[in-house]
């Protein structure tokens, strides 16, 4: 789904943007679809330069790793210079 926005009208309350229930409906659609990709995150898997790391993944050049992961791929010297790590821990 591509981002919906909110019509906001031309100038406030000229009539011409969307109704309160319209807004509220593509707000939610929005938050649902990233929570929905946000949880993807946690079940993928990627594949480093140096092995497989369960549990994480790549969105573009940011890999979603738990800390005992990222700490293995420091002490291997397979930490990638032009990769962004996030650490992310389960709840």
């Amino acid at each position: 789904m591509v981002k919906q926005l909110i019509n906001t009208g031309t100038v406030p309350n000229d009539g011409t943007g969307d109704d309160l229930r319209s807004g509220a409906q593509k707000i939610n659609e929005n938050a649902t679809e990233l929570y929905d990709r946000l949880g993807a995150l946690e079940t993928a898997a990627i594949r480093s330069d140096a092995s497989a790391i369960a549990g994480a993944t790549v969105i573009r050049n940011i890999i979603a790793i738990s800390q005992a992961d990222y700490d293995a791929l420091v002490a291997a010297g397979a930490v990638d210079a032009q990769t962004h790590y996030l650490i992310v821990e389960p709840a």
